[in-house]
């Protein structure tokens, strides 16, 4: 019986990847109701009339504070910002024929969802270096080396809104 041989495997490429967050938790901003449930609740005049008729700011000490959180929300709602979701993959080949022909699959974070599409680029930057040591430790435990991952990090390609900032 004719041993059989062991597949090679290479990290083809790393990317960076920003998403619309479509269903953000914006409570820590406030929440939208149809009764004041705090004393820094604002009224609000609702363009349809299926909407709430109070913002109730979840954190407001006092008035001038409710009235940021409250255009913040206006402005989500507006869609002058959005959140995002960036997380990191690496797409490896697997071939068993020394390169011929390769199996692809794509190894990934979960990644860190709704950062705020107008924050700082320092802040996407953090974001994006928090996922590229998850993703590093991922590629470790799929047994590629430091060098072979080292590598593959030099040339990171970035899409979509991961860009902003």
């Amino acid at each position: 019986m004719k041993d059989k041989k062991l597949p090679i495997k290479k990290i083809m490429k790393v990317k960076v990847i920003a998403d619309v967050d479509i269903d953000p938790d914006l409570s820590w901003i406030g929440t939208w109701s149809n009764l004041p449930k705090n004393n820094f609740s604002i009224e609000h005049e609702p363009d349809n009339p299926r909407s709430y008729n109070y913002f109730n700011s979840t954190n407001a000490d006092n008035i001038e504070q409710a009235e940021r959180d409250h255009k913040r929300m206006i402005g989500y709602n507006d869609g002058d910002w959005c959140c995002i979701g960036i997380r990191v993959e690496a797409e490896i080949g697997i071939s068993w024929d020394d390169g011929h022909n390769w199996l692809m699959q794509d190894l990934g974070t979960g990644g860190l969802w709704g950062c705020e599409s107008d924050a700082e680029k320092y802040h996407f930057d953090e974001v994006k270096n928090e996922q590229l040591r998850e993703l590093r430790d991922v590629l470790l435990a799929f047994n590629f080396t430091v060098s072979e991952i080292s590598k593959a990090f030099k040339d990171v390609e970035v899409t979509g809104d991961a860009k902003a900032g």
